[in-house]
């Protein structure tokens, strides 16, 4: 039998439908905001971004978590994250478009 190829529009598109939600510094705020995701049945995934070693040295940046979610749970990700009892800087909103470039 041999291999069947579908050919339609729907399989040339290469869509990046993710977002960058917030990002975070402290474990027990990503600990936090995991669960309250988890919780509420939110997909997401972490990105994270290390400080170049200047930036570690001299100004003692930590690594930041950026929570990424489908651009269709927005509004359900951002209304999770309200209804926590954060501090003010806990969590910076981002709310843009991602760039990743290793999804496609």
């Amino acid at each position: 039998m041999g291999k069947v190829e579908v050919d339609n529009p729907m399989t040339k598109v290469k869509r990046n439908s993710e977002m960058d939600l917030c990002s975070v510094r402290s474990k027990k705020v990503r600990r936090k905001l995991e669960g309250a995701f988890q919780y509420s049945s939110v997909s997401y995934f972490l990105r994270w971004q290390e400080p170049n070693f200047f930036q570690k040295l001299f100004l003692k940046r930590k690594t930041k978590l950026i929570f990424c979610v489908n651009e269709a749970q927005l509004a359900k990700a951002t209304a999770v994250i309200e209804s926590l009892d954060l501090a003010e800087g806990d969590v910076t909103m981002i709310g843009k478009k991602s760039n990743n470039k290793y999804i496609f």
